[in-house]
């Protein structure tokens, strides 16, 4: 299992309850689901339960041309 985490944070459980790459999916459930909490076009689409962020709307996950706020 890779950690995407410093061991010495202060606070993981915190952590894992944050979106840190704003795709929608909360670090712990990348983590879970295999994906990287780092790279916002990592994700499984069924997983996302938070807000995602203006930075993921923006960009183009699959590289169709459209970007992910008009899908």
């Amino acid at each position: 299992m890779i950690l995407y985490f410093k061991s010495n944070s202060s606070d993981i459980s915190c952590m894992k309850l944050l979106d840190c790459d704003g795709d929608g999916v909360t670090n712990q459930q990348e983590i879970a689901d295999g994906t990287n909490p780092l790279n916002s076009c990592s994700f499984k689409l069924a997983s996302q339960t938070v807000a995602t962020s203006a930075s993921w709307k923006s960009i183009d996950c699959d590289g169709d041309g459209v970007i992910n706020e008009k899908k």
